[in-house]
């Protein structure tokens, strides 16, 4: 049986055996700390606007555009296997009622609406809330922090609310700094938005029913 001392300053630990359950907790650890940290490390992008400003300025708009997005898919792609590792042993903090589970439904179809809208040109959802694929991303976010309760699934979905409120935010501090061309809306292509959406909506909760 194997023992470790711990050291900090001048203070040391009383030995202690190394279980297996001590090593799971410490390999559950390491993940939380993994998922914690590229979660909110990519928040910190967004108090950093006058380097964005300096990176577009230098590199071109096309440039700066491109490599945020590669930059984002591989942290997108980190923080999402990271998830995964943590859910192999996860850590309840509490259990959610499972009446909010239907207030989830409810707030995802705005969700899939706006977030359509971020891509339908010409609707008037877009032209009115200037930004609705961030606060598609802050009602996801919420809802599903409303429905679980293991720290892993805290961690992630916490710092997506955070990274939206706060994009959500310089996006627009940058539309009052140089606010765009007026853009004309059509009843057309918002109807369609709107029908677009609800249709996704109802795929996915068929899916994710089944």
């Amino acid at each position: 049986m194997h023992c470790h001392v711990v050291c900090s300053g001048v203070w040391h630990a009383p030995c202690r055996p190394t279980t297996r359950n001590s090593l799971e907790s410490e390999h559950h650890d390491d993940h939380d700390l993994r998922l914690a940290d590229i979660s909110w490390r990519a928040l910190g992008t967004y108090f950093a606007e006058s380097w964005r400003q300096q990176q577009i300025a230098a590199r071109g708009e096309g440039t700066w555009k491109i490599a945020y997005s590669v930059v984002a898919v591989i942290g997108l792609a980190i923080a999402i296997y990271g998830y995964g590792q943590t859910r192999l042993d996860p850590i309840n903090l509490w259990f959610p009622p499972m009446g909010l589970r239907h207030a989830v439904a409810l707030l995802m179809l705005p969700a899939f609406i706006m977030l359509v809208a971020a891509y339908v040109p010409g609707n008037a959802i877009k032209a009115k809330l200037g930004h609705p694929m961030m606060l598609a991303v802050k009602i996801w976010a919420f809802a599903h922090l409303l429905v679980n309760g293991r720290l892993s699934d805290i961690l992630f979905f916490a710092a997506f609310l955070v990274w939206a409120i706060l994009a959500f935010k310089a996006a627009k501090q940058r539309s009052r700094q140089q606010p765009a061309a007026p853009q004309s809306t059509s009843l057309a292509a918002t109807l369609a938005t709107v029908a677009i959406g609800v249709v996704a909506y109802a795929l996915f909760a068929s899916i994710y029913t089944r």
